[in-house]
């Protein structure tokens, strides 16, 4: 059982250091990682490089779905 959860954490870290390396989301990336093992190593690895254009441009789209959100009445 400890052994499972070693690889569940360090599948977790893993994809989070992976993701953060290609400009991505490392906290989600974690969670991934823990839930699904193996799978989002390979997810995460299989993804391209986000470029810093690029990430702001997906930062600002975000930014941008959050303020429509909670304007809504």
């Amino acid at each position: 059982m400890i052994i499972l959860l070693f690889l569940w954490l360090a599948s977790g870290f893993l994809c989070g250091y992976i993701a953060t390396q290609k400009n991505r989301g490392g906290i989600g990336w974690f969670f991934a990682g823990c839930v699904f093992g193996i799978f989002a190593i390979i997810a995460i690895c299989a993804v391209p490089k986000l470029e810093e254009s690029e990430q702001a441009e997906e930062a600002e789209l975000h930014e941008k779905r959050e303020r429509e959100r909670f304007m809504k009445p």
